[in-house]
């Protein structure tokens, strides 16, 4: 087994890694860190003492740099790959197995970087079973529910199904975000297979109540979403999730067909992603083809897609100016506008007072003020209320009034 020193130093290799790589190159000085031999007893070797340093110009700085930032994004990626190539399996597991037996010295499961997890990575790696038949006999269910996150993140793409099905099987141990690698993983290989494995896959995730997540999965070119979506399992996951991957990616694809099946089939509420999201066009374009979509909705559809926003109350508002600006009806312009000025009690007031502003002359501002009461704040907002800011709004209407009784009262009536 190896000496504890060995783990020791892994988990203070990345970090000089990080901190010393990318500014010189050469052998490390008297102050650097002293090379280990893999097999060693734990011991610090160094081949020569005299320092070769050369400073990096420009170019191979940020070259370095470039290469890596590549490495990083790479999924699995693990700094002590290459130190821990020349590691027989037996090393690699007994290190891991030493570094878990003590975990205050060397790196609680679950934080970046630490001894247990790269090397649990490196075991992955190589075994995937190994790795699935060891974890599958822990006795502790909190510390497989700490290794999940680096046990789904390393599980390789090419057995992505096994993956997904490993999920379903203990899915109470991924909680939450640790379920995303494994999901997205699997939709990535149910896209290459077709719609009826991407159906197949929504089913499976609506009988666990899976999670979904925000990603957008990669569907081949001219991928038949229509097919998924009269399945009837895109429909459900829309339900529950307004941003959902699969949806997503259809919009990636075709923006309108994904827009007008849902519309269609699930009605305004569930169209809230679409018009208020951002699906990868510029600011510009996205709100005028989110306006040119809200005035072609009946009513009912713009009462329901209004609901689902929370009336524009809560941190939707600040979509109201741009939104309200792509509006070519002055009538559905000017009823979001008036939505907007709802503001001035949900800590917006720059919102609210910018949307009076357009609404007409002075005296038809002051109408609305003297008229406008406060509309409660939709519950995932918490139903939370800010206080009016009275003399600020007494100096808005000092600019379109002079008479004081009339601008007591109006600040009056908005405070109640």
């Amino acid at each position: 087994m190896l000496k504890r020193l060995s783990v020791i130093l892994l988990c203070v290799l990345p970090a000089g890694w990080l901190l010393g790589r990318a500014w010189s190159r050469g052998d490390a000085g008297p102050g650097g860190a002293a090379e280990m031999a893999p097999h060693s007893s734990g011991k610090p070797t160094r081949e020569r003492e005299e320092t070769r340093r050369r400073s990096l110009d420009e170019k191979e700085f940020l070259d370095l740099i470039r290469s890596d930032a590549a490495a990083m994004a790479k999924p699995a990626y693990n700094p002590l790959a290459s130190v821990l190539a020349d590691w027989s399996d037996a090393e690699v597991i007994a290190a891991l197995k030493e570094s878990l037996a003590n975990p205050a010295l060397h790196g609680l499961p679950g934080e970046d970087g630490n001894a247990s997890l790269l090397l649990l990575t490196e075991w992955m790696r190589r075994d995937v079973d190994g790795v699935v038949k060891w974890f599958d006999s822990l006795d502790s269910t909190l510390l497989k529910t700490q290794l999940s996150a680096t046990l789904a993140e390393s599980w390789p793409a090419d057995r992505a199904d096994e993956g997904f099905a490993y999920l379903l099987a203990n899915e109470g141990i991924f909680r939450s975000a640790r379920q995303q690698d494994l999901f997205e993983k699997g939709m990535g290989s149910a896209f290459k297979k077709g719609p009826a494995a991407v159906s197949q896959m929504l089913q499976a995730a609506r009988e666990a109540n899976l999670n979904t997540f925000h990603g957008i999965p990669e569907a081949p070119p001219g991928f038949d979403f229509r097919t998924v979506a009269d399945s009837g399992e895109l429909g459900p996951a829309i339900m529950k999730d307004r941003f959902h991957p699969v949806l997503r990616a259809w919009a990636k694809q075709d923006r309108d067909a994904a827009y007008q099946w849902t519309l269609a089939n699930l009605g305004g509420q569930h169209v809230y992603g679409q018009i208020l999201g951002s699906w990868g066009g510029d600011a510009i374009s996205d709100f005028t083809w989110s306006a040119t979509q809200y005035e072609h909705m009946t009513g009912e559809q713009r009462q329901e897609f209004m609901t689902s926003a929370g009336n524009f109350l809560g941190r939707d508002m600040d979509r109201v100016p741009a939104l309200s600006a792509a509006i070519e009806d002055p009538v559905l312009r000017d009823e979001l506008r008036m939505q907007g000025v709802q503001g001035i009690f949900s800590g917006r007031p720059e919102i609210g007072e910018k949307m009076l502003e357009l609404l007409g002359s002075p005296e038809e501002r002051l109408q609305i003020l003297e008229d406008l009461e406060r509309q409660t704040m939709p519950e995932h907002d918490g139903n939370r209320q800010s206080s009016l800011d009275g003399e600020r709004l007494r100096n808005l209407i000092k600019q379109w009034t002079t008479d004081q009784a009339r601008i007591d009262r109006i600040v009056e009536h908005l405070k109640q």
